[in-house]
């Protein structure tokens, strides 16, 4: 659903295109996915294109990633110098602003890249350690951002050589990368990218933790987690528990769902029906929480309602 909600969002009036690196997407989701953006954004351009994966053969992949991971490397070349600017998105987020502000953040910058720092790893030394970091030449202290939402700089991407450099990273250090590309480009890009507002890229399991680390105090770390989950622009579901998989009762998983089944990735009503039918079945605990959260958002309702219908609302 990034696709469906990215550009139901969007505010602008001007053409626009949407490029797909197919790491080996099937026919069939090749179709929902032209479904879900000629839905969206009626005349919106669809460009495929088709990644040569001998280039990533013995490239090191991690356990809940593939080779998949390193085409957005070749956005680049992909894009040629025709476009200035490019927003890449993870395929496991839920966009709920407009992405437009992001080309305008971008006009203020001069490094290649705006990100959001990682929420779960804060720095560099936190990825490769201390000593390993200043063996690699690299601050251990300097701060690691999240790849999942990048606005890169085309021309300067080309220019400096960023993933050339990137895929030397990856084939000298496997050994010491944890997060294959986002290692690589925090190493070729470290201290040289714009820091987002972390509502930007939302990683949601990783809230309390990005929280706590950040601030100095409770209270302060808990009215940070409140303005991340309420205010999101972007969630991103990052670890192995996904939203359209059963037994998710993380934090925006309602929203998500909705949007699956609002987005057109669904042929019909029957088809969504089953595949609701199939998740809430193997999802009882899902299923609890959500009632329980029902129960008290009504209770919450009725009870300022009637503070307000009684006067006691207000001094």
């Amino acid at each position: 659903m990034t696709l469906h909600t990215a550009l139901e969002k969007l505010e602008t009036t001007g053409g626009l295109r949407v490029v797909i690196v197919d790491g080996g997407i099937g026919d069939d989701a090749r179709q929902r996915l032209e479904r879900v953006i000629t839905q969206a954004r009626p005349g919106t351009l669809i460009n495929w294109h088709t990644a040569d994966q001998a280039r990533f053969t013995g490239l090191k992949t991690t356990k809940w990633g593939s080779t998949a991971n390193y085409l957005r490397l070749l956005i680049p070349e992909i894009l040629g110098d025709s476009t200035r600017w490019a927003l890449y998105l993870d395929g496991d987020l839920l966009v709920r602003s407009d992405l437009s502000k992001l080309w305008e953040q971008a006009q203020d910058t001069s490094d290649p890249i705006l990100a959001v720092r990682d929420f779960h790893n804060l720095d560099v030394g936190a990825v490769f350690g201390k000593g390993t970091s200043i063996d690699l030449g690299l601050d251990p202290e300097a701060e690691y951002f999240n790849s999942g939402v990048l606005m890169i700089n085309v021309a300067m991407w080309t220019s400096e050589s960023i993933p050339e450099r990137a895929f030397e990273f990856v084939r000298n250090h496997s050994d010491v990368m944890r997060h294959s590309d986002q290692d690589a480009l925090n190493a070729v890009l470290t201290e040289r990218w714009t820091a987002l507002d972390p509502k930007w890229n939302v990683m949601v399991p990783s809230v309390p933790r990005f929280a706590s680390q950040t601030t100095s105090t409770d209270k302060a770390a808990s009215a940070l987690r409140e303005r991340l989950l309420t205010e999101a622009s972007i969630y991103h579901f990052t670890g192995p528990r996904k939203p359209w998989m059963p037994g998710y009762w993380g934090h925006g998983g309602v929203e998500y769902r909705k949007a699956l089944a609002a987005g057109g990735w669904f042929a019909d009503g029957d088809e969504r029906r089953k595949w609701e039918t199939w998740y809430w079945t193997r999802s009882p605990r899902a299923w609890v929480i959500e009632g329980y959260r029902r129960i008290r958002k009504h209770a919450a309702l009725r009870y300022h309602t009637l503070r307000s219908r009684n006067g006691s609302g207000t001094r």
